[in-house]
């Protein structure tokens, strides 16, 4: 009962982007619609991946908005979020995607339908995964570099890398532009301009977080600053060749 409910509330926290509405609306008139109803299938089974995991690891899913090329999931934005964890809710989406769409093929009986949901489900995967921030695959990215380097020169790189791949994505397709490429490069430019955007308000929520909260990590490392710490590790701040504590750092960074 208690999991029954809980994929329920996930269910009713779907709601689908108005871009969306507007290509379902001329899906349907222009016959293309089953098309359509397979894409958005994949995609809601992708994002009950994330979120199933995300709530079965003790993270709030507050929205799950369904977009025409993927989804997002708006769930508990704390980087101090075991790394390990948080890969693990990343992969369910596209395991979940891939697991459903396998499904949908296997109880359908035309084998053209079987080829139609096999090259959509193979098309969202490879979007997902692209090493993009914030698709899943920068997104996986970047809590990889998390591991060995501090938050911020893991979100620079991420970026840097987001954008070499959108630049190679814009030159393989620049002989053959449609509406649908340039609606996916606006769609990621943006996404990517909204994450950099939100870069400081995310980092001093970290930042204060860590502060109310005593976290406990096995390795310790020396930076220069608060601006550089890491993620997964205790940070001892070395100025003037005196070394202070975390805490006494985020004591002297919220008490002022």
């Amino acid at each position: 009962m208690e999991k029954f409910l809980i994929i329920k509330n996930i269910f009713n926290k779907l709601s689908l982007d108005n871009g969306t509405v507007v290509l379902g609306i001329l899906s349907l008139l222009t016959g293309y619609f089953k098309e359509f109803a397979i894409i958005i299938y994949l995609i809601v089974m992708h994002e009950v991946g994330h979120c199933l995991f995300a709530t079965f690891f003790k993270k709030n899913v507050y929205k799950i908005t369904i977009y025409p090329f993927g989804g997002e999931s708006i769930t508990d934005a704390n980087m101090n979020f075991d790394i390990k964890k948080e890969l693990i809710i990343l992969i369910m989406g596209p395991l979940f995607q891939f697991i459903f769409a396998n499904l949908l093929i296997l109880i359908s009986h035309s084998i053209d339908q079987k080829g139609l949901i096999k090259n959509i489900n193979n098309a969202i995967l490879i979007f997902n995964l692209m090493p993009i921030y914030p698709l899943d695959g920068g997104k996986i990215i970047n809590n990889i570099l998390n591991i060995n380097f501090n938050i911020k020169t893991s979100f620079k790189l991420s970026i840097i890398i987001s954008y070499v791949i959108i630049l190679l994505f814009f030159i393989y397709f620049r002989n053959s532009f449609s509406f649908t490429i340039v609606y996916m490069i606006i769609f990621l430019n943006y996404k990517i301009y909204k994450e950099c955007r939100e870069y400081k308000y995310n980092y001093n929520n970290f930042l204060l977080d860590r502060y109310l909260n005593k976290y406990h990590f096995k390795d310790n490392k020396i930076v220069e600053n608060n601006k550089m710490f890491y993620r997964n590790k205790y940070n001892l701040v070395k100025k003037n060749n005196k070394y202070y504590t975390e805490s006494d750092i985020l004591t002297k960074t919220f008490c002022k």
